[in-house]
């Protein structure tokens, strides 16, 4: 009886054992938005960073790949910003933050200086995003980064203007 008993206790354990961590990359992705909600990026980052080493299966991942990414950027560190940056590129090709993720990578290519990465940023920009104007002078399109930088893409006839919470970040002339 005795035997059952610790046998029973123990696949009960070993069953519920997960059942307190459902729901845990939620609470850090909520964290994480609060963080960033107030500006404190730093603990934003950790949070973000959490989901992607501890649950990299979870739903958050995509909004947590790019929130690495960018605060590597806004760090300067350009290296680690790029392989970020082109693994979100790769892993979620429909997402709405590609076109902003590129921008980035347009905008680190250009920082080093390397115009053979810049061109082939360039024309995958373009070609993302080839739309018809037709009745209209330019067609915009909206992003809210997971650090809360409020991105805008501005697609005329001849040019594309990308800005950060108003402000220009860059600009493609084709």
């Amino acid at each position: 009886m005795k035997f059952k008993i610790i046998g029973l206790s123990i696949l009960l354990s070993v069953l519920f054992s997960g059942v307190g961590h459902a729901g845990e990359d939620r609470g850090l992705y909520s964290r994480a938005m609060k963080s960033a909600k107030q500006g404190d990026a730093d603990f934003a980052f950790m949070n973000y960073r959490s989901i992607l080493r501890e649950y990299p299966q979870s739903k958050f991942k995509e909004q947590a790949l790019f929130a690495h990414a960018e605060y590597s950027f806004l760090l300067k560190h350009y290296d680690e910003s790029v392989a970020l940056f082109t693994t979100f590129v790769q892993d979620y090709p429909d997402s709405k933050g590609k076109l902003f993720a590129l921008a980035y990578l347009l905008k680190i290519a250009g920082e080093k200086g390397d115009q053979k990465e810049v061109e082939a940023i360039r024309k995958q920009i373009i070609s993302l995003r080839k739309i018809s104007l037709v009745f209209r002078n330019f067609k915009k399109y909206k992003y809210r980064s997971p650090f809360y930088r409020y991105w805008k893409a501005i697609i005329y006839i001849d040019k594309i203007e990308f800005y950060i919470n108003g402000e220009l970040f860059e600009k493609i002339f084709y």
